[in-house]
């Protein structure tokens, strides 16, 4: 038997050979005679109490004469055999399987099956291709299956971690914390043998935690300033102030071992009264947490000043004004958000205050022998200036008038980091982004009363 598509076999029968002795037109015709006849034969597959018809055309089922013109060579289309019996036909072998929780490995015992014995099946059709009889009937033969079962040992060292305690040396670099994890393999092992199919067993996961961590290394990871950046705000406005206070609690002391990324939304959280935010105006409007983006702009700039990577940015509608053209950033509570990644070797720790009116946002670390300083330059492309638009009230007398708006000039505007040497010579320029402020028009409401 092959384990091909096509299934081959040889033999002879001897009433046919007994027409000739040589391949000649005879033989051949004796030969189409056979393939006709057999074409006309029903062929049953007996399933347990069900019957699956076919016939010779269905299942490819030809002969023809070997080389030696003496045998003949049978073949058929073992996919289609395979198929017409897999529509009734299910494995029903269960392996086993597994699943690694947090704590824990679920697992659950398989159980035999019965599967087809194509080996047998096939010498069966051999043989039935020499039944005289229009109607064939095959039992489709079985043989039992047995399941793959766990191993234990390839189960343990997946999950198995050494623990690592975190450390910094200037000879080895950083090396990150790492919980233990392992499991009880000989309890495991032994337990499973005592496992009927379709049991479930867990193995509880053993967790050993560092005893020195990222934070516990501050005094020698955290010890330079990479970056830092500043902008102001009025401490008249009140409001404006406790958001900003509020929020640059949330991401002080923030600390990002490499690759890992912070989203300012999940750090600092919805934006509600009951946290504490208060209704301040952002930009156009006036919103519970108005003010943020100062925040957000002023960290979006020291990441940028830090050479971190930034990974989600989205810039404001009308320029801010609180910091230079294409160097702001917004969020908003599930949909825009502020993401950057510590791409550098070591761990990083954001500082960030909002007190007497400057808002500060520093990024510490190991600062590298001969890391390049970045200064942060734009330019504006085009400018939009802004039309005055007079509105009436009703409510207010003749010759009285307010600003409810103030005019901002829009712009277009590009970004760059530009890397300097330590003699301030510049290595490079890098564009970072462009972006394009509408114009927001300024409003003077007067009274027609």
């Amino acid at each position: 038997m092959t384990n091909n598509a096509i299934v081959v076999v040889i033999f002879t029968l001897m009433y046919l050979f007994s027409q000739a002795s040589t391949y000649n037109s005879m033989t051949t015709d004796a030969l189409a005679q056979y393939q006709s006849d057999l074409n006309q034969k029903t062929i049953c597959f007996l399933y347990d109490d069900q019957e699956i018809r076919t016939n010779a055309n269905e299942m490819g089922l030809t002969v023809s004469y070997g080389d030696d013109h003496e045998t003949l060579v049978a073949s058929w289309d073992k996919n289609v055999v395979s198929n017409l019996i897999g529509t009734v036909h299910k494995n029903d072998c269960q392996n086993d399987v597994y699943d690694i929780l947090e704590d824990e490995i679920v697992i659950t015992k398989g159980h035999d099956g019965r599967a087809v014995d194509y080996n047998e099946l096939n010498a069966q059709i051999e043989k039935a291709i020499t039944n005289q009889k229009d109607y064939i009937e095959i039992n489709v033969p079985f043989r039992v299956e047995k399941p793959v079962i766990i191993n234990f040992d390839a189960l343990y060292d997946s999950v198995h971690v050494e623990m690592t305690n975190a450390s910094y040396s200037k000879k080895d670099g950083y090396i990150r914390e790492q919980t233990g994890v392992s499991f009880d393999k000989k309890k495991a092992t032994k337990e499973y043998e005592l496992l009927k199919s379709d049991e479930k067993m867990i193995i509880p996961l053993i967790k050993e935690e560092p005893k020195i961590k990222t934070e516990d290394l501050s005094s020698v990871l955290f010890t330079d300033e990479i970056a830092s950046f500043k902008t102001y705000y009025s401490t008249q406005n009140t409001a404006r102030q406790t958001n900003l206070q509020l929020a640059s609690n949330s991401i002080n002391g923030v600390i990002l071992k490499p690759r890992e990324k912070m989203s300012f939304n999940k750090t600092v959280g919805a934006l509600t009264a009951e946290r504490g935010y208060l209704e301040a105006k952002s930009g156009t409007t006036t919103e519970i947490g108005g003010g943020i983006d100062q925040l957000t702009s002023t960290l979006y700039n020291a990441v940028l000043k830090a050479d971190l990577e930034v990974t989600e940015r989205k810039g404001h509608s009308y320029f801010p004004e609180f910091v230079n053209p294409s160097f702001d950033a917004i969020v908003t509570w599930g949909s825009v958000d502020f993401e950057f990644k510590n791409n550098r070797e070591t761990p990083i720790i954001v500082y960030a205050s909002a007190k007497g009116g400057v808002l500060s946002v520093s990024i510490n670390g190991i600062k590298k022998e001969n890391e390049p300083e970045i200064s942060l330059e734009y330019e504006v492309l085009e400018k939009y200036q802004p039309i005055t638009r007079i509105l009436k009230d009703s409510a207010m007398f003749r010759g009285e008038s307010k600003v409810t708006q103030t005019g901002v000039q829009g712009y277009k505007s590009e970004g760059y980091k530009v890397y300097k040497d330590s003699q301030g010579n510049e290595i490079k320029r890098e564009k970072i982004s462009t972006d394009i402020y509408r114009a927001l028009d300024k409003i003077i409401v007067e009274g027609t009363k």
